[in-house]
């Protein structure tokens, strides 16, 4: 968290909602907290999705933070 608070440019952050080699809650609220206090953060949260985007219902990759991580990118 000491080092969240130091970035100063924009940051993207995707989340696995079953990820269970991170605490992907305690990880997102850490982000959350951070842009209600100025971060310019973003956050995707990937529900039934683990630490390597795969979604846990079909057994395939979760694609639905390509166009969001496009988007951030290109400043939409």
């Amino acid at each position: 968290a000491n080092d969240l608070t130091r970035i100063t440019q924009p940051a993207l952050w995707i989340f696995g909602a079953m990820d269970d080699s991170n605490p992907t809650r305690i990880d997102a609220d850490n982000i959350k907290t951070l842009r209600a206090q100025g971060k310019r953060f973003d956050l995707i949260l990937l529900e039934n999705t683990n630490h390597e985007l795969i979604d846990a219902t079909t057994g395939e990759m979760n694609l639905e933070w390509i166009e969001p991580v496009r988007q951030f990118i290109s400043g939409e």
